[in-house]
């Protein structure tokens, strides 16, 4: 039986989490539009696992605007849809039950003290059509988590940056400034914060010194229009990354399938290009950047001439020479599973966030397999492995496969060599020990509640946290549930 393998179905929950937490304004709202919202409780608890139903095929949605979305049994992410951190994941035909970016789910493991993480699934790779390698990989199916133990008491300290927790569009000082979903992070060095405001598709600036927010471009409607600051359109706004020259890209998702370059020479006049991908075309596609496609591109970093991009829909990594301009593949097959090994045999299943650590290897946060995965680039064969997660949803602390997460997200690493990564459905900051060879897990902040606290470690809350971006050892955290940037010290 063929089985099609629509990145629209594959990609279905993961601007779930945002529109249900955030209820994202239509692209008409003025910067005098703000939206009251309830307060969110800071001592709601998890439930301590999510419930499922099962459904041979994929379940249809709406977003807030009208627009179908839909989600396929494991709740991968659609490129239309926006996040509902209330989405109970719907099991699927597949063999493997598991939640991919932004399809919300409560954790397998309650955060509570004492408790222990329970897989309820082994994940085993499900092959797309016409993806599947023609080299056995092994995949690493996980009967046991030997190490694992409940999430402990985290240890950073909590705090708003910018916005003032109410919905909607105004520039002004970080406590006066609103944003509709803060989705994305990246650092102009150490003058400034870049965000991407992914509930109106505008790039927004946070000056470091002054705490002051402006708008770098986007027009706060959805499409696609090349230009001069706000004249500009994106369809979604899913990650940003900046090179040396300070040239920002952004991965533009929804119906774009583009990677757009911002050139920041100018700050007063912004240009806004596109840089690869063919608009409206999903495709996985190598060659020129004219001529290559791409399927819902999510994550960006770049390293040295390379743009690094995760290829969420076409479940790959590509590279993107920025002088020639060339597009290829870094790993993965085009199949959907969790195989380790040479890049070309490798599987992912809708991967997420990019960083690199301080050996020079990509880390990638695999959210459909709720794992941590790393690429060696300098081996010339691209070597796939998996440092952290077992395979499965859950709420656990511990070492490598004996830890699990939910639906990891942003990623970024520390001056400290460590790597912190937002673990989306768990509602928390998550630190990986990348020196230590045991690869340790550990919880820097949240505990596994939605809601709104700044306090220190486990007491603090968040909504869904995103993006991530680091100076030194404080992580400023994309926070689109709670319509904040948070900052972790």
């Amino acid at each position: 039986m063929k089985i099609v393998n629509s990145p629209t179905l594959r990609m279905a929950a993961l601007f779930a989490v945002v529109a249900a937490a955030t209820g994202c304004p239509s692209p008409t709202e003025t910067e005098a539009t703000i939206k009251p919202v309830a307060k969110k409780s800071a001592t709601a608890k998890p439930s301590a696992a999510a419930s499922s139903s099962a459904s041979a095929s994929p379940k249809a949605t709406t977003t807030p605007s009208g627009q179908p979305t839909s989600t396929t049994g494991n709740g991968t992410p659609n490129p239309n849809g926006t996040p509902n951190p209330n989405a109970t994941p719907t099991a699927s035909t597949s063999p493997k039950a598991s939640t991919s970016p932004g399809a919300s789910a409560t954790p397998t493991a309650s955060p509570t003290t004492g408790a222990s993480a329970s897989p309820t699934a082994s994940p085993t790779a499900t092959p797309s059509p016409g993806a599947t390698p023609t080299t056995p990989v092994a995949t690493a199916t996980p009967t046991a988590i030997p190490t694992a133990t409940a999430a402990p008491a985290g240890t950073g300290n909590v705090l708003t940056y910018a916005g003032r927790g109410q919905q909607g569009f105004i520039d002004a000082g970080s406590t006066d400034a609103l944003f509709t979903a803060p989705f994305t992070l990246a650092l102009q060095g150490t003058a400034a914060l870049l965000v991407g405001d992914n509930g109106d598709q505008r790039i927004r600036r946070i000056d470091l010194a002054s705490k002051q927010v402006t708008t770098v471009t986007g027009s706060g409607s959805s499409g696609f229009q090349n230009g001069i600051g706000r004249s500009a359109t994106f369809s979604q706004i899913r990650g940003i990354a900046l090179d040396a020259a300070g040239s920002l890209y952004v991965a533009d998702g929804g119906t774009n399938h583009l990677i757009r370059k911002v050139d920041m020479t100018d700050p007063g006049n912004p240009s806004v290009t596109t840089f690869a991908g063919v608009q409206g075309v999903a495709g996985a596609t190598n060659g020129t950047s004219t001529s290559a496609s791409f399927s819902s591109p999510y994550g960006l970093v770049v390293k040295g001439s390379m743009l690094y991009v995760a290829d969420t829909g076409n479940h790959l990594i590509r590279m993107i020479d920025l002088n020639a301009r060339t597009v290829s593949t870094v790993a993965g097959s085009g199949a959907i599973g969790n195989g380790n090994g040479p890049g070309s045999v490798a599987q992912f299943d809708a991967p997420a966030a990019l960083a690199i650590d301080k050996a020079g290897n990509l880390i990638v946060t695999d959210t459909g397999n709720h794992m941590i995965r790393r690429i060696s680039l300098a081996d010339g064969n691209f070597t796939v492995t998996t440092i952290a997660g077992a395979g499965v949803a859950g709420f656990s602390n511990g070492t490598g496969s004996g830890t699990t997460f939910n639906t990891p997200d942003g990623a970024t690493v520390g001056a400290d060599g460590a790597l912190y990564v937002s673990d989306r459905n768990n509602h928390a900051i998550r630190r990986v020990d990348l020196n230590d060879a045991n690869f340790t897990t550990t919880t820097y902040a949240g505990n596994g509640a939605a809601g709104f606290q700044d306090a220190q470690g486990s007491n603090a809350r968040f909504s869904s946290p995103g993006g991530l971006a680091a100076i030194g050892n404080t992580v400023y955290v994309a926070d689109p549930g709670n319509f904040r940037v948070r900052v972790v010290q």
